[in-house]
């Protein structure tokens, strides 16, 4: 369930050449729960195809209770 909601989600794409990173920020998934199981995804270091950018996952996640 986590892949299919940051496959559907909007997310926001920033490449960072120097730090030859490229930071995907996920907008808010549908649970708490999915939010902090995207984050694993970091570990496994993942070089974005056709360049040398390794894929950062972020999530901007507001919580209710931050309001």
């Amino acid at each position: 369930m986590v892949i299919k909601q940051i496959i559907a989600n909007n997310a926001d794409i920033i490449p960072d050449y120097e730090n030859k990173t490229l930071a995907v920020g996920l907008h808010a998934l549908s649970a708490p729960g999915f939010n902090t199981a995207a984050q694993p995804l970091n570990e496994t270091e993942t070089v974005f195809m056709g360049s040398a950018l390794r894929l950062v996952f972020e999530t901007t996640a507001v919580s209710v209770c931050d309001k």
